[in-house]
């Protein structure tokens, strides 16, 4: 019995393996073959994968497709309110770490408190005001005209 690391050769892992390989070309056939055979279940015809990809719209342009998202998704109002909610720490100073900008609509800016303390605080409209002029001063002029505050939890 011809023995390599005390095993024997017919049985070692480089044998095994050699015999499951295949060939990247037959593996792609195989594909092919249980692709049809799903369609033909599926549809009845053995033409079912041809047709399939025939009705597969043209390719876009990358481009395109995203620029479309962008619009419908980054409005106005939401790009803005990214750009606060990356500066509000800076923006808001003391307040940042019990006020949390929540949404954006309309000049409305929508701001979450953490406790009912600042909620209180922020409930007499000076300061609303006060804070408000502040964003604009930061984020630009017409950015925001009224500050809601919304309860924590």
């Amino acid at each position: 019995m011809n023995k390599t690391c005390g095993k024997d050769k017919k049985h070692s892992g480089a044998a095994k393996g050699s015999s499951l390989r295949i060939s990247r070309k037959r593996y792609d056939v195989y594909a092919h073959n249980v692709i049809e055979e799903i369609f033909f279940e599926w549809d009845g015809r053995s033409s079912g994968l041809e047709r399939s990809i025939s009705c597969l719209p043209e390719p876009v342009e990358l481009d395109k497709v995203l620029g479309e998202l962008m619009k419908t998704v980054a409005d106005e109002d939401n790009i803005s309110f990214m750009r606060l909610a990356e500066r509000w720490p800076y923006i808001a100073g003391d307040h940042a770490r019990h006020l949390s900008p929540v949404k954006l609509s309309g000049g409305v800016l929508y701001l979450k408190a953490s406790n009912s303390m600042v909620l209180n605080e922020m409930s007499m409209p000076f300061k609303r005001k006060k804070m408000c002029e502040k964003i604009n001063r930061e984020a630009g002029s017409n950015f925001c005209s009224e500050i809601r505050i919304l309860p924590p939890g």
